[in-house]
């Protein structure tokens, strides 16, 4: 995989894809809601809300929690670079994107598409789960990403203020549909899209799902859709508990049910 500190990468860029966000400021240390959940691109640090003063004439992005991995509006990116491809979701009415690449616990290979970087499973017609994936992706195949960022001399926070970026887990999959941005241009150039689509079309490795185990079944679906129903239920049964808890609450309760399932095959056998 082509390094995302590559000399091909503008500044601030490599430290969006790097930097650590929603670590307590150690400048307001005592304050409430100090997590750095805002990123200068001017200055290219990470800043919390009590930092703002200095930086109010600044291009500021504001750093938001999915499934607790960073995200970004995707109106916001669209701005800034080519989203083309990158797959979306749905939380609090607002589309959001990934920016870096998920660790999966376990390789899972089902029917549809697959990252061209990491191989998640993704909705067609997406191609890349993430922006940092997307862009190593285009360091190995393009000659340099000019042609994917985009100039951008203005960039407030959102209108209506600051919220704590830490994203309700009622979120959902956007359906699958147009790859085109939010602003309706598109914001990318037709035929190397079409190039694009092709080239790692090839990358892509389908397989039935009836060739699969039951146990591969249910571990792949909840892979795809992040557990968003399930911490959206937990959340609901005990409102105000600690939500890393109920995480691993789930999580160990899928594991001891998905362990328990037997393989297709023995199903068949069973039957016969």
């Amino acid at each position: 995989m082509v390094s995302l500190f590559s000399s091909h990468l503008p500044r601030w860029l490599q430290v969006l894809v790097t930097e650590k966000f929603f670590n307590a400021c150690i400048i307001h240390e005592k304050a409430k809601k100090n997590e750095k959940n805002i990123y200068c691109l001017d200055c290219c640090i990470s800043i919390c809300p009590h930092c703002l003063s200095p930086h109010n004439s600044h291009r500021l992005l504001q750093i938001r929690r999915y499934v607790y991995h960073d995200v970004i509006r995707l109106d916001d990116a669209t701005k800034l670079m080519d989203c083309s491809f990158v797959q979306s979701y749905i939380t609090n009415s607002a589309k959001v994107i990934f920016i870096n690449q998920r660790p999966q616990t376990r390789q899972f290979r089902g029917s549809g598409n697959f990252c061209c970087t990491c191989d998640r499973s993704l909705q067609d017609p997406y191609l890349f789960c993430s922006l940092s994936c997307k862009f190593n992706y285009l360091l190995r195949t393009e000659d340099g990403l000019s042609k994917f960022l985009f100039e951008c001399d203005f960039l407030p926070l959102p209108e209506t203020g600051l919220d704590d970026g830490l994203v309700t887990p009622d979120s959902v999959l956007e359906p699958s549909g147009s790859t085109k941005t939010s602003s309706g241009s598109g914001g990318y150039d037709e035929v190397w899209c079409r190039e694009l689509a092709c080239t790692a079309t090839t990358e892509i490795v389908r397989k039935k799902r009836s060739s699969l185990t039951g146990r591969e079944r249910v571990k792949g679906d909840w892979d795809i859709v992040e557990l968003s129903f399930a911490f959206s239920f937990l959340a609901f049964l005990f409102p105000g508990h600690n939500s890393d808890k109920i995480g691993r609450q789930i999580g160990d309760a899928i594991q001891l049910f998905t362990d328990s399932l037997p393989n297709v095959s023995s199903f068949e056998k069973r039957s016969s």
